[in-house]
């Protein structure tokens, strides 16, 4: 009679015999059942994700950069806010790099789920959730053709599938650093292929795989690269498996195929610095926009010493795979449950142990060797970074935790078949804890709605912006706030960023201003807009949390509140325009003579002063509204134009002077296209 261990690695090694040869003896039968498990485990996993899933509420960070494609989709998307790097919207529509550290590969997947159902929260849980999916498949596949067999291929993914730290990792910011795991579980599998190469062409299609997928990795978010040295040697531990005789000719075909994939997977990176040092106007340019935003987030400014950061990546590792560090996101609380810690001490003391005693008998498997090499990679990438580093970032680890787990079970299992029932004891715990965990966590959820920026205040206000205020003009200038109200309204309701003079001219014009800030110091810091800009009247609605914690103050100013500022306002533009018809007479001309109060754009000037004697050189500078000073910007004759670059904005001033004497010429001061920001519809 053969043992479990035994049957479970004839099994796996059927399973892989029959992939290497292209599956021309599949069990028909073997594979309706593995398939109908598996679809099973995505049917539950689908059940955990249905269960409130308007839970809680939509916090900006769950939404970047995923509230892009309202802008993908607008008939007129200048209309609408975005947050990306320079240069970087292409068309004026297309985004490539919203951030020095990640893509927009969110933003590209729920275009086509966008396009055929419009814009809802469950939409985008949904899109989410599809991610999951994906690893589950991802999981499963590693498992069940590398020795898993068909119960631990089926049980380890339904595990994940019901652990609150996956589930609860796609209604929280952990989406967007979770979700590329399946581009390097992909890249695991493509580097196996390097295993069976046999010519220099499959040689370089496993390289340039690993690659491509590794390089898509990154683009989702930067901390995959601290996988890259593991990857590398992941695949280099394929390639001394390799026992052709001729694989030393493969070895130039895989770093070119690795280089290569690399490339084409980061490919986003490489587009998106590239626009950036276009619009910077050089290489300087660009080196001065990385050292102001590297400063800024202060990427690299650990201050911890090696053991307290380490003491810090345990603690963030056992909330992140535990879900308490989603739930402290979600109900700015821990949710205490049935064995919370004891899930994840178990699994990494299995882990741990057992890679041990595997190592100490020879016995271990190739593909544990590799999540071991992947999470002692991401540890020394992640050491450069020490406490600047949060919960988000480790999501991985709770795909990882369970792969790791997996392979060592599977390995002890062939050398101890009788450890078997005491596994499926401790898989039943694992699954009671995590079922404790659901429970505990949703029931925190409808009890509470969410708190603070993840309640339900956010939907409540998009809802009102929508319903009862879609004419007015939104401003809101607190960061983020913008992003998931263009999501939830479908890009229906005009907003902007900052109470500028377009905002003052849509007052003026007669259209109603909401200013909305965020925080328990909104309302002081609304009456001192108030006073600033003179408003009579500041009517404040107010959205709580359901623990009557204050989130959004929104401050409804009408035309009739702005009739004195308005009033000065015009009379500042009359004399704008008579500057600008006394610039026009002495031959400056702006093309084109108005700006949109949406966007920022290029314009083109030319001027001919006429009584400036032959050989007399003229300055133009620039002050932009909110700048101090003006700045120069051409020297040129006394004909002569030049372009600008897209940064022209209404209340951009041109100030033309003669550099010998210091007399002003002429000024130009840009006046807004009324029509540029009338509203359109959206999709």
């Amino acid at each position: 009679m053969k043992s479990a261990g035994a049957g479970r690695r004839e099994s796996g090694m059927r399973d892989q015999e029959e992939h290497r040869q292209g599956g021309r003896r599949p069990n028909f039968l073997r594979l309706g059942v593995a398939g109908l498990g598996i679809a099973v485990v995505i049917a539950i996993f689908a059940a955990g994700v249905a269960w409130n899933m308007g839970l809680p509420g939509l916090y900006m960070d769950a939404v970047n950069p995923d509230y892009l494609v309202v802008r993908m989709l607008a008939d007129a998307p200048w209309r609408l806010p975005a947050w990306v790097l320079p240069g970087n919207l292409l068309g004026d529509r297309w985004p490539v790099l919203t951030s020095l550290y990640h893509g927009t590969l969110h933003a590209w997947t729920l275009l086509p789920l966008y396009a055929a159902f419009g814009s809802s929260l469950e939409l985008l849980r949904a899109s989410h959730a599809l991610w999951g999916v994906a690893i589950l498949l991802g999981l499963w596949t590693c498992l069940r053709r590398n020795g898993g067999g068909p119960w631990i291929s089926i049980a380890v993914p339904l595990l994940l599938a019901i652990d609150p730290a996956f589930i609860f990792a796609f209604r929280t910011q952990l989406y967007i650093t979770l979700a590329p795991m399946l581009f390097t579980l992909l890249a695991m599998q493509s580097a196996q292929r390097e295993k069976d190469a046999r010519t220099r062409g499959q040689h370089f299609s496993a390289a340039l795989l690993t690659g491509l997928f590794s390089g898509l990795a990154i683009y989702g978010y930067f901390v995959y690269a601290f996988f890259l040295p593991g990857m590398i040697a992941w695949l280099g531990l394929q390639y001394f498996a390799n026992r052709a005789p001729d694989r030393g000719a493969g070895v130039p075909c895989i770093a070119a195929g690795l280089a290569l994939g690399l490339a084409l997977g980061a490919l986003g990176y490489l587009v998106g610095y590239g626009l950036i040092l276009h619009e910077e106007g050089g290489w300087a340019g660009l080196l001065a926009y990385l050292h102001a935003r590297s400063a800024e987030l202060k990427a690299f400014q650990a201050s911890y010493s090696f053991f307290e950061v380490t003491s810090f990546f345990i603690r963030v590792l056992r909330d992140v795979v535990s879900g308490q560090w989603q739930a402290q996101l979600m109900l700015g609380e821990h949710v205490p449950f049935f064995g919370q810690y004891l899930k994840p001490a178990l699994m990494f003391a299995v882990t741990g142990i057992g890679s041990m005693m595997l190592t100490w008998r020879g016995k271990g498997s190739m593909w544990l060797c590799g999540v071991w090499l992947l999470m002692l990679s991401f540890g020394l990438g992640a050491l450069c970074f020490g406490e600047r580093l949060s919960g988000h970032h480790f999501a991985p680890f709770i795909v990882l935790a369970y792969m790791a787990a997996a392979f060592t079970v599977v390995g002890i299992s062939e050398l101890a078949p009788r450890a078997a029932p005491w596994f499926a004891g401790l898989a039943l715990l694992s699954a009671g804890i995590s079922l404790a965990g659901q429970t505990a966590i949703q029931q925190r959820l409808v009890a509470t709605g969410g708190r603070l920026l993840y309640s339900e205040a956010i939907m409540q206000f998009s809802n009102d912006a929508a319903r009862l205020h879609s004419n007015a003009l939104y401003v809101l200038p607190d960061w983020g706030l913008f992003m998931p109200l263009q999501l939830l309204t479908g890009g229906r309701v005009d907003h902007v960023l900052s109470i500028d003079d377009s905002a003052q001219q849509a007052l003026c014009s007669g259209r109603d201003l909401v200013v909305a800030l965020i925080g328990a110091d909104a309302p002081q810091r609304l009456e001192e807009q108030q006073r600033r800009f003179g408003w009579k009247e500041v009517r404040v609605q107010q959205y709580l949390d359901r623990e009557k914690n204050l989130v959004i103050s929104a401050g409804l100013v009408t035309p009739a509140d702005a009739r004195d500022r308005c009033a000065a306002l015009a009379e500042a533009r009359a004399e704008v325009a008579k500057a600008n018809a006394l610039a026009e007479k002495r031959g400056v001309r702006v093309v084109p003579p108005l700006v949109g109060s949406c966007r920022a754009q290029a314009v083109t000037l030319t001027w001919d002063f006429l009584d400036l004697p032959a050989g007399a050189n003229v300055e133009v500078k620039v002050k932009q509204q909110d700048a101090a000073a003006f700045q120069l910007f051409k020297v040129g004759s006394a004909a002569d134009g030049a372009e600008t670059g897209p940064w022209v904005k209404v209340g951009t001033q041109f100030w033309f002077a003669d550099p010998r004497s210091g007399d002003v010429l002429a000024t130009m001061t840009m006046l807004p296209d009324e029509r540029d920001c009338q509203a359109a519809g959206t999709r």
